[in-house]
């Protein structure tokens, strides 16, 4: 979105990090997905899948596309999904271990949070679509990818992913967590929150929740100045499935300021690290670049 003018776009971008420059990618061929802002995309295999969004005249989307990425082409190919996929923008998304399903492979994502015409989302839901090789452009365009299936898992607090950056984590502490998002916005106000989505079996979580009950949380830093993260001993774990629940973790050390719209990256080194960077924590863009690692005392 240019909000200077306002407007929104659909357009495509590469970074090439090998000498830094941007470049614009043509991916005419067939339909594309209409501008939008708020969206969600996440890579898998060659292709690049994108869900929800919203734009001034349509208001939040549910649909869901694929971008395929070749060396010489490049193409946009709806989904369809069934049931449609409720409309949302603002939300959060993370790709899950892939599954086997009636001998097919399938890409899992887990998408959260947002907000949708009557206000704030409250679900959480995975979202499986088909891992199939790209399909050819024909005359009249690119068929659409059949197959595509959403299940709602449970509920979720108010404003936890709204605009937030999911990141992949990992810690032998707390096993089955696979993302972590910081932060959000509820509808009133900018949230400061750690939430960690986890997969897992009845024994992962209950071993989970006595580690919670087991620790305190540590305000020591190490060299690097890294947040330490526990899992808060008042924090409800919000069961959602027998396989996938939201953990609410405490942030402690170096103050963290509430923040919207921050970007989340895994740490280069660290599975249970990741860097918070940025972000809006009020009328200010922040600056502010924060290490949070999963840990349960000093210098971990």
């Amino acid at each position: 979105m240019d909000q200077s003018l306002p407007s929104v776009h659909n357009d495509v971008w590469v970074l090439d990090v090998a000498t830094w420059a941007w470049r614009s990618v043509d991916v005419a061929c067939g339909a594309v997905p209409e501008p939008r802002t708020g969206h969600t995309a996440a890579i898998y295999g060659s292709g690049m899948w994108l869900v929800g969004g919203a734009n001034p005249e349509a208001g939040p989307l549910g649909d869901v596309w694929v971008l395929w990425m070749h060396a010489q082409e490049w193409f946009w190919q709806p989904v369809l999904v069934s049931p449609p996929l409720p409309p949302r923008e603002l939300h959060a998304m993370h790709m899950l271990p892939g599954t086997e399903h009636s001998d097919e492979q399938v890409v899992c994502l887990a998408v959260w949070g947002g907000r949708d015409r009557t206000g704030m989302v409250t679900s959480l839901q995975q979202l499986q679509l088909p891992a199939v090789s790209a399909a050819e452009p024909q005359a009249d365009g690119v068929p659409a990818l059949q197959g595509g299936t959403y299940a709602t898992m449970g509920s979720i607090p108010v404003g936890f992913a709204a605009s937030s950056q999911s990141c992949r984590v990992a810690s032998p502490s707390l096993p089955g967590v696979c993302a972590a998002v910081f932060g959000g916005f509820d509808g009133a106000a900018l949230t400061g929150t750690l939430r960690l989505l986890q997969l897992h079996s009845p024994q992962a979580a209950s071993s989970i929740d006595a580690h919670a009950q087991d620790h305190t949380p540590s305000t020591g830093l190490d060299e690097a100045s890294a947040v330490q993260l526990v899992a808060d001993p008042t924090a409800e774990l919000l069961a959602v499935q027998p396989s996938m629940q939201v953990h609410a973790a405490e942030v402690v050390g170096t103050e963290v300021q509430p923040s919207f719209a921050a970007s989340a990256l895994p740490h280069a080194s660290q599975q249970d690290a990741f860097w918070v960077i940025g972000g809006l924590t009020g009328p200010q863009c922040s600056q502010a670049v924060h290490l949070l690692q999963l840990g349960t005392g000093a210098g971990t």
